[in-house]
């Protein structure tokens, strides 16, 4: 995992190579019949770093194990074996002794493992990376409750760090309606608490809100616990911007290789395409990217100061998803302590009683 994506939690120290098992609706549960798969788990787990998986939707190969790549493999451009119907100790014992050995792209498969592989099934999931997709791999999925407590904690932080999840579904809507119909209603709510008459100044900072509530827990949750959240399936209050999901979802940054920015950025970035894509009012684009590249900044601070030890990997982070997709150009960092200096500005100085922001790209050029 590159320095950069995040501090490895307590518990979770890298490993060259590991193992992921699969244990839910049917792998290791009694349709499985004649395998102790609590003595299988148990074995691997004495001879290779192991980690249980929720189901990787290929029931029908139950029992399924993944064999990820160490850095060597990956280097050498390797990616993750599947192995399904592992349902004899000979296969186990073989699968492990191959880890041991380096695994994909370090160790050949041993012929009688050929047996047992299998094609992953396609994701839904996928990061965009130029003109292509690259599937995030299922069996990098966090479980649920990791990533429920993750965005418990990082909630203590506060403000716009707040993403609940799960609860009533009363009182919410599916963030894609509101933003193909514009946000027109927080935008009006801005522009009237600023007293404008300026649509496009509500707009912008209505964006730049959203923006910070969408950057904020999700890169808290990868440096604090090293998870990219699935921002899929939000939803945002009737009566306000509170965003929540109604599940808690995400993958380990370190199972992800060198996706694990480029996954956090498209995330985010999806959800704010969507708004730009769906406003009512002409707002300029790389102004709506500059409030992007402004929030993320802010929450890095934000978090910075919550805990200076993280500093390293978040200015790490940030200085890389500033230079990726529509945030390359947006800004430039003017020293330590995470300075930036964006290139537009969010329009609040032309409310009533707004100023230029400490990062505005007019700052300097007449009255705050």
């Amino acid at each position: 995992m590159p320095a950069d994506i995040a501090p490895v939690p307590p518990g979770r120290e890298p490993v060259p190579c590991r193992v992921v098992v699969c244990r839910d609706c049917c792998c290791g549960t009694p349709k499985i019949t004649g395998v102790d798969h609590a003595a299988q788990t148990a074995r691997l787990r004495a001879l290779v770093p192991v980690r249980v998986s929720e189901c990787l939707d290929v029931c029908e190969q139950a029992n399924v194990v993944v064999v990820q790549p160490s850095a060597e493999g990956r280097a050498a451009g390797a990616r993750p074996v599947w192995f399904g119907l592992v349902n004899d100790p000979e296969a186990t014992e073989d699968i492990a002794a191959w880890a041991l050995a380096g695994g994909p792209g370090v160790a050949p498969l041993p012929d009688i493992l050929d047996l047992y592989t299998l094609t992953p099934p396609a994701s839904p999931y996928a990061v965009v990376t130029g003109p292509d997709s690259v599937p995030l791999p299922d069996s990098a999925r966090a479980p649920a409750g990791a990533v429920a407590d993750a965005l418990t904690e990082v909630a203590r932080l506060g403000g716009f760090f707040v993403l609940r999840v799960g609860g009533p579904g009363h009182g919410r809507q599916p963030l894609d309606r509101s933003c193909a119909a514009g946000f027109t209603d927080l935008a009006e709510a801005v522009a009237r608490r600023h007293r404008t008459d300026e649509p496009r100044v509500g707009v912008s900072i209505a964006q730049l809100g959203h923006a910070a509530r969408l950057w904020s827990p999700a890169l808290a949750t990868l440096v604090r616990h090293g998870i990219v959240l699935d921002l899929a399936g939000l939803q945002r209050a009737d009566d306000g911007p509170a965003l929540r999901l109604p599940r808690a979802a995400g993958w380990y940054a370190d199972a992800l290789d060198d996706l694990g920015v480029p996954a956090l950025y498209a995330q985010v970035t999806r959800h704010l395409r969507a708004l730009a894509d769906g406003l009512r009012v002409k707002v300029a684009p790389r102004l709506l990217d500059g409030n992007s590249a402004s929030a993320l900044v802010e929450a890095a601070r934000a978090l910075s100061a919550a805990d200076p030890a993280a500093r390293e990997a978040l200015t790490g982070l940030t200085t890389r998803l500033l230079d990726t997709g529509h945030l390359r150009g947006t800004g430039a960092t003017t020293g330590p302590g995470l300075g930036f200096r964006r290139r537009s500005c969010c329009l609040y100085y032309r409310a009533p009683d707004g100023t230029k922001c400490g990062d505005c790209g007019l700052a300097g050029t007449g009255p705050r």
